[in-house]
């Protein structure tokens, strides 16, 4: 199973966040980590849509799973997203109902939503579609919104947001969420824990995901309380705690 359908089965999946590397390559080399799923981040990462293409056709050639995270709401960047494969959309900085039934109704085909259809693209392996109206149900499943709470204003309304139909995760961003609270980074913050128990309640209330990207103490914690889709550091992070250790390793053998 890919991890979207671990994920609809209950299952927990494991991924990370890249916002450097463009090469296709590194999709592979996820792959074979034993990692579920890759968040390409166009909010804050230099990935141009051509980049992200790229990552999603080597993507859907393997048994993995990758999503995106777009700059903000729009239909375009829906739309070429995911007409280019990306097995799901993060939405940052979900505050509204509106905006998750405006996310929904962009990403997701009739009936649930208006998407528009494009055949022949990486979302349909660059293939014709000879039943579309199965082609659509499928997607619909298939392909997952995440709505990302890390606001004061999106926990105020996370149970109008869960309740959404065709909103399938909620997602976490403590770092945000935690400077929106007044705390900034202080991943112990009992106002902090307390907003994220909230979107927790809310996602297992609705049947929806409940995921969270951040430090492994925290990921911790929220396992017991039903998280699910486990999302920790970034390529930047990775690349650097690699680096320093290549380097104190070489230091190490070279003076003894």
């Amino acid at each position: 199973m890919n991890a979207v359908e671990k994920m609809r089965a209950g299952d927990f999946v494991y991924g990370t966040m890249s916002r450097l590397i463009a090469n296709p390559g590194y999709v592979r080399i996820s792959a074979d980590s034993g990692l579920d799923f890759q968040i390409f981040d166009m909010e804050h990462g230099a990935y141009s849509i051509a980049d992200i293409a790229d990552v999603l056709a080597v993507s859907r050639a393997l048994p993995f799973t990758t999503f995106v995270r777009i700059p903000e709401l729009s239909k375009a960047w829906v739309s070429r997203v995911l007409d280019a494969g990306a097995d799901g959309i993060m939405l940052p900085m979900v505050e509204t109902e509106t905006q998750a039934k405006q996310f929904a109704y962009w990403a997701k085909y009739t009936p649930l939503g208006n998407r528009g259809l494009a055949i022949g693209l990486g979302a349909t392996g660059y293939k014709g579609q000879t039943e579309p109206a199965a082609y659509m149900a499928a997607a619909n499943t298939d392909t997952v919104t995440i709505a990302q709470i890390e606001t004061t204003t999106g926990v105020d309304n996370v149970e109008a947001i869960a309740a959404t139909p065709g909103i399938d995760v909620l997602l976490v961003g403590p770092g945000d969420l935690s400077t929106s609270l007044g705390c900034p980074l202080q991943m112990d913050a009992p106002e902090l824990h307390e907003a994220i128990d909230k979107v927790a309640k809310s996602a297992t209330g609705h049947g929806k995901i409940f995921g969270m990207h951040a430090g492994l103490p925290l990921l911790e914690s929220y396992v017991p309380k039903g998280l699910r889709m486990v999302s920790h550091a970034t390529d930047v992070i990775m690349l650097a705690q690699a680096l320093k250790s290549i380097h104190q390793k070489c230091v190490e053998i070279s003076t003894g």
